[in-house]
């Protein structure tokens, strides 16, 4: 989970202070998806420039020019790669034809190593699965609606991506993966960020007026022109890509697993990291005697979210994902949203649906616990072995 943000400023309404202290804000609320490493791309003295650190975006020191229209950002979490070296950071840098762009990636792509071998790609020092986007867009030999159109097919898995050119057009291509995008036709500026939440609370000391939502569905894609001009065109989303297990044969387990197996192994490994899970809990499962498939099949249905775990002193509990400290108050285990990898170390991972009541709301609706929840909490009754 990272975040893309940024903003296009098409009518020249903000100075380089200006916009500089919107983007410091904008960046630092993008850290709650990410703190890993952040960065920002632009077009300044002629030519297209990336500054990117393996720092979280509040430390990151922006400078942006006044003459610069529009600004390209990305808050990183790892997901694949070393976090430590810089080049693993997002945006990348890129050469379509003759043309210089930036690309940025919230999501996972699983099928990266595949395309590069299957497409006889070049090999390259960065680590991470998106940098495939750039090597599928250099193909191509330029950059346009046909040529994302391309990249945005092969790729498969979770993903919305964001480029920037040397002629300051801005793209989005919309996957599965959250962006919203505000416009403000009086300032003539568009800003961006992965979700709503986000841009609102960025945005909530600016007093910039009332913005207009635009709409962008999976599937499109999008241009802004330096003159703010919005240009779309569609891909078609393949759903049944992102979901591998269920259209692909399965891989069979063997005691010497070979260069396949240990590559899907892999790939689940930081999708279990991406979905906020310890990447223990597959070599767990795998030692259970679960195929890799099941594995996946936890993850991409969903089951995992509702796995149970087994609790010291008789009690079973279950957890939902994003959840850890676990407190007991007033017989009520009440989990906290946040830290899913505590639970994996911590208690015994059994890949069975919870039998455990779940309050659906902010508030615990439990027969006989009448303690509020706050926002970001579930509260879960513990349960006797039988």
């Amino acid at each position: 989970m990272c975040c893309l943000f940024g903003m296009i400023d098409y009518h020249g309404s903000f100075t380089g202070r200006q916009k500089t202290r919107l983007l410091s804000i904008l960046a630092a609320e993008c850290e709650s998806r990410g703190t890993d490493a952040s960065g920002v791309a632009c077009c300044a003295g002629g030519s297209l420039r990336v500054y990117k650190r393996p720092v979280p975006a509040h430390v990151l020191r922006l400078r942006i020019p006044d003459h610069v229209p529009v600004v390209l950002g990305h808050t990183r979490m790892t997901t694949q790669g070393s976090q430590k070296k810089n080049f693993n950071s997002h945006p990348f840098l890129g050469n379509a034809g003759e043309r210089r762009f930036a690309l940025a990636h919230n999501g996972v792509l699983y099928n990266d190593q595949l395309l590069r071998r299957s497409l006889n790609l070049p090999p390259t020092k960065i680590e991470t699965d998106s940098y495939i986007a750039v090597q599928l867009i250099e193909q191509q030999k330029t950059l346009d609606f046909s040529s994302l159109k391309y990249m945005a097919e092969q790729v498969e898995d979770s993903f919305t991506f964001t480029l920037l050119d040397e002629a300051n057009n801005w793209y989005l291509v919309k996957g599965d993966n959250p962006l919203c995008l505000y416009h403000f036709p009086r300032l003539g500026v568009y800003l961006y960020a992965s979700t709503e939440e986000i841009l609102c609370r960025a945005l909530r000391t600016q007093h910039l007026g009332r913005p207009k939502k635009i709409q962008v569905d999976c599937g499109d894609i999008l241009k802004i022109s330096p003159d703010g001009v919005i240009h779309r065109s569609t891909f078609e989303m393949d759903f049944g890509n992102w979901m591998p297990l269920l259209y692909e044969p399965p891989v069979r387990r063997s005691h010497s697993p070979g260069a396949l197996e240990r590559e899907y192994r892999r790939q689940l490994e930081a999708l279990a990291r991406w979905y906020g899970y310890d990447s223990m809990c597959v070599d767990d499962l795998l030692n259970r005697g679960f195929t890799l498939d099941d594995v996946a099949q936890f993850l991409y249905e969903g089951n995992w979210a509702k796995t149970k775990f087994s609790m010291p002193f008789g009690y079973t509990l279950t957890a939902w994902r994003k959840s850890v400290p676990i407190r007991l108050v007033s017989g009520f285990w009440h989990v906290p949203f946040w830290k899913p990898a505590l639970l994996g170390r911590l208690f015994e991972v059994i890949p069975f649906l919870p039998d455990g009541q779940i309050s659906p709301g902010p508030s615990c609706r439990l027969p006989g616990c009448t303690r509020p929840v706050s926002q970001g909490q579930r509260c879960i009754i513990p349960r006797l072995h039988a």
